[in-house]
């Protein structure tokens, strides 16, 4: 029956969904949390994010997917508060929320600037040793040097057991956007290894500041030089 209810929430009918979970309660057929988690999706992806909920609330109990699914769904439709009113939920009950669910909400975050939540998801993924996921990491830097105080980017950016290209990168475009080149410069020259953007961005930020010459200079120093194309700013 899983399969079925998979295949439907691909069609996206939701006629069709609704006659499907009428059969299966029609011939009470046994409801397991991975069939609640796929009937879920699957009236979401109809268009029904009431249906949906309705659903999810009958759930005589919930794993990682349900909740991760439902708070998907309010992100996918882009209802925010409610994504993060269910996330809170989430939090309070007695299943914990894991890093799909960490990387879920910080869409959110994004979006809404709910910088107080934020601060408490990361003393939570902190506490836990989450911040070790490099992805979440990386989303965390994001998101605090593109929208919230360039310090907490810094803590973060510093705490992290590894940092890979991306994390570096993030880190100079987020000090160049708070207006600070020359920390930027220090990270640029401590990178183990830069690609294409990261010698972009500090040659783009030299020269939104009005330092010509610095930018000439490191261009001239490229390994491999850009073309008209790849020349953006990234911060």
């Amino acid at each position: 029956m899983l399969s079925v209810v998979s295949a439907c929430a691909k069609l996206g009918n939701l006629k069709t969904a609704k006659w499907v979970h009428g059969f299966i309660t029609e011939y009470e057929i046994c409801l397991s949390i991975g069939l609640y988690n796929a009937l879920i999706d699957m009236y979401s992806r109809c268009g029904s994010l009431e249906l949906s909920l309705l659903v999810f609330n009958n759930m005589p109990q919930r794993d990682h997917i349900s909740w991760n699914t439902m708070i998907s769904n309010y992100v996918r439709e882009k209802h925010f508060e409610e994504a993060l009113s269910l996330f809170r939920a989430m939090r309070m009950s007695c299943l914990k929320p894991d890093e799909v669910s960490i990387g879920i909400i910080l869409k959110v975050f994004m979006e809404v600037r709910d910088f107080e939540m934020a601060r408490s998801i990361y003393a939570h993924i902190e506490k836990i040793g989450m911040i070790q996921d490099g992805v979440i990491g990386n989303s965390l830097i994001d998101m605090y040097a593109k929208r919230g105080p360039i310090d907490d980017a810094s803590k973060l950016f510093f705490l992290m057991p590894s940092r890979d290209i991306v994390c570096w990168n993030t880190m100079i475009a987020g000090y160049l956007r708070h207006g600070d080149i020359e920390f930027a410069q220090t990270l640029f020259d401590q990178m183990p290894s830069k690609d294409l953007l990261s010698w972009n961005t500090m040659i783009t930020g030299y020269a939104q500041f009005g330092l010509t010459n610095r930018a000439l200079a490191l261009f001239s120093t490229m390994p491999l030089k850009p073309d008209k194309d790849h020349v953006s700013m990234p911060f």
